[in-house]
């Protein structure tokens, strides 16, 4: 059977908990959970509209404060893990702090405005392609309107169902000092089989909105529709209507919302693609870039480029923008591509007005190549000062060696109950552009039976003792200042008097200012 993406099996589990799906997609349903620990704690939570990242984050949050209280108890300095903390503790904060309705920092939650032209600016910034998209007649305007009593409505203003998100714009009387905001599913029905997608909040935080006329102004996102045929998982392309069910909420009050159906007559295949032809060539000693094309589509765009590169070397992202005539600046977005090591695309944010001309701007280009970083770890230095409670940190700055322009230090070693974990920081030797220096991105996060299939991967780490006993990998990180950090499993190091690391195909960046001008 072909495994389900993460995201269809959140928007199955309600109905598979219901006992509304079909014996094939249950099947699917329980294989898949048995083999995700983030799908499965999305189940036993009930939380089926997080996503991943805010699993993460949650995750992220709990072990790392943990470990950041007892760095301050013994006065330890972590930093890498103290960034984390602190990244993962704000974004807890924020969970916590919404419901609550409190307004954190100086984030302004409501915009008010004076006028319908203000609004629709509001709008325009927070969802670049939306103005491009209604002159397209591609936003339905409904304004459809349910009483849900004692003094509430909401009224669904319009809605916006494309390639990559459904936007559902809607309003409901502001209540000043309140939090407010939609929650709930939509759901479309195509024979005896429902389809379901649950709202998240994506650009807009929960209770964040405008205010005009004494309503409040929002939008909930929805991912795409998509149906089962012959195994696989195929994007909705043509939907007379659906429904929305789910809930206002208002401080420490809810109002049902029961079913509005919501006429959209969707057909994504009239979506408008313009192309753009650039055929400009980048030269460097060791890549050459070809970028050939952009699609300039109405809720985002795509480059297309060509790479030549050497054997054993792949491009892993890319430092550029695209600079428009009228001052709108978009970073691109490498896409995945696993399976051709030449063809490429990246995406960047849809324009709201097609732009007379362009610059692609590319600033650095990361690559992972075919070097080689080796050391050796004395396990008891550290070990042998472990209390069998509080964390231990050996710093060591020792210098291993040179490697694209970065001298690279074994700066510190750590050890608790987790196990042994080492930081690596590179030191970037100054030079005028262009340059190279190394990159510290995270090592992957694969099983040791996975490794083989992925030996092209980044900063792929093999750590064996002098038993040729290979360890397991933990917690990983990689923040400011070029540093890497690795845990290697507590039973490993316990067993082990000496530990030989290699990183294989150690990511570096190519540092320049290339511009290209691209006429429309």
């Amino acid at each position: 059977m072909e495994k389900l993406p993460c995201y269809i099996i959140l928007d199955l589990l309600p109905l598979y908990l219901e006992g509304e799906v079909s014996p094939e997609t249950k099947g699917k349903i329980e294989e898949h959970l048995a083999d995700c620990s983030k799908c499965r704690e999305c189940w036993q939570k009930g939380t089926f509209s997080l996503d991943f990242d805010q699993i993460e984050e949650e995750q992220e949050v709990i072990s790392q404060a943990y470990n950041v209280k007892r760095l301050i108890s013994k006065v330890k300095r972590f930093f890498l893990v103290c960034l984390i903390s602190f990244i993962g503790l704000a974004v807890l904060v924020g969970l916590i702090s919404y419901p609550l309705g409190i307004k954190v920092g100086r984030q302004k939650v409501i915009t008010k405005v004076d006028s319908e032209n203000k609004l629709q600016e509001y709008f325009y910034k927070k969802i670049p392609g939306l103005k491009r998209a209604e002159q397209l007649g591609l936003v339905k305007e409904n304004g459809l309107e349910m009483d849900l009593g004692e003094g509430m409505d909401l009224r669904i203003e319009r809605i916006w169902y494309n390639e990559d998100y459904i936007y559902l714009f809607y309003s409901i009387p502001f209540a000043k000092d309140k939090q407010q905001y939609l929650i709930g599913d939509l759901l479309w029905k195509e024979g005896n089989f429902p389809l379901r997608t649950s709202g998240f909040s994506d650009r807009f935080s929960p209770g964040e909105g405008a205010v005009w006329q004494d309503r409040f102004y929002s939008v909930l996102t929805f991912t795409p529709f998509q149906e089962e045929i012959d195994g696989n998982w195929i994007k909705v392309e043509r939907i007379g209507e659906i429904s929305f069910k789910g809930r206002v909420v208002r401080g420490d009050e809810q109002y049902e919302v029961k079913n509005i159906v919501i006429p959209i007559n969707l057909d994504l295949s009239k979506d408008v693609v313009y192309s753009v032809k650039i055929n400009q060539k980048l030269e460097l000693d060791n890549l050459s870039i070809l970028w050939e094309k952009i699609e300039i589509r109405s809720a985002k765009n795509l480059v297309y480029f060509q790479v030549e590169q050497p054997a054993g070397q792949r491009l892993v992202e890319l430092n550029a923008y695209l600079l428009t005539d009228q001052g709108e600046k978009s970073y691109l977005k490498l896409l995945a591509n696993e399976s051709d090591l030449k063809s490429f695309k990246a995406e960047f944010s849809a324009f709201n007005e097609i732009p007379g001309r362009m610059s692609l701007v590319v600033e650095g280009i990361v690559l992972a190549g075919k070097d080689v970083l080796s050391f050796e770890l004395d396990p008891d230095s550290v070990r042998s000062k472990w209390d069998g409670e509080n964390m231990v940190s050996l710093q060591t700055d020792k210098y291993l060696t040179t490697i694209h322009n970065s001298k690279i230090y074994l700066e510190e070693l750590i050890y608790d109950e987790r196990g042994l974990a080492f930081q690596l920081r590179y030191d970037q030797i100054a030079e005028n552009k262009p340059f190279e220096r190394l990159v510290a991105n995270n090592p992957p996060n694969i099983n040791l039976r996975d490794k083989e299939n992925n030996s092209l991967l980044p900063n792929l780490v093999e750590a064996r003792n002098e038993k040729g006993e290979e360890a397991e990998y933990g917690q990983r990180g990689s923040g400011p200042e070029q540093r890497i950090m690795l845990f290697l499993n507590k039973e490993f190091v316990d067993s082990s008097k000496l530990i030989k690391v290699k990183i294989k195909n150690l990511t570096y960046e190519l540092i320049g200012d290339w511009q290209f001008k691209i006429g429309m």
